[in-house]
């Protein structure tokens, strides 16, 4: 297992590889030690970049191993661009129908690419910020910025 880890306001991001390809982004509380590889140091790099420009091209990433129609759902939130959103029931209808928003919901929170797939940028349709693997405080911070919301944009890490 490789590792890169980057500090920013909304805590440590954390890209993971198995040494193939990237299996894991998630933020932490603490700064995991680890040894990087390429997929690791890209990641990082990326993650850089947002922090200074939420509008960054994503660098080419293969899809972790998921059912093909969570991959579908992730391609899907690859398309919405920073400072955009959609809504667990308006992915479902441009995927097939009301009756996959549940299927929808387990697909964005089984997301192991946190901010590389946008699934922060996937909010409940009476506008809500719902659920995020990250913590709803860490949604809150990449849609402020990324421009979404407004409002202070919180650190947990004074200082940083």
């Amino acid at each position: 297992m490789f590792s890169s880890c980057v500090p920013s306001p909304a805590g440590y991001f954390v890209a993971e590889s198995d040494g193939k390809s990237l299996s894991r982004c998630y933020f932490s509380d603490t700064a995991p030690v680890g040894v990087s590889d390429p997929f690791t140091e890209q990641a990082a790099h990326w993650f850089r970049l947002y922090l200074t420009d939420p509008g960054t091209p994503l660098p080419h990433f293969e899809l972790p191993a998921a059912s093909d129609f969570s991959k579908l759902v992730w391609r899907a939130l690859l398309r919405i661009p920073p400072g955009g959103s959609t809504t667990y029931l308006s992915l479902a209808r441009q995927l097939g129908g009301n009756q996959y928003s549940r299927a929808v919901g387990a697909a964005v929170g089984a997301n192991p690419l946190l901010v590389l797939i946008p699934c922060h940028r996937v909010i409940g349709s009476d506008g809500s910020l719902t659920g995020y693997a990250g913590g709803i405080h860490r949604k809150e911070w990449l849609l402020a910025h990324e421009g979404l919301i407004s409002g202070v944009q919180p650190s947990l890490f004074p200082g940083s």
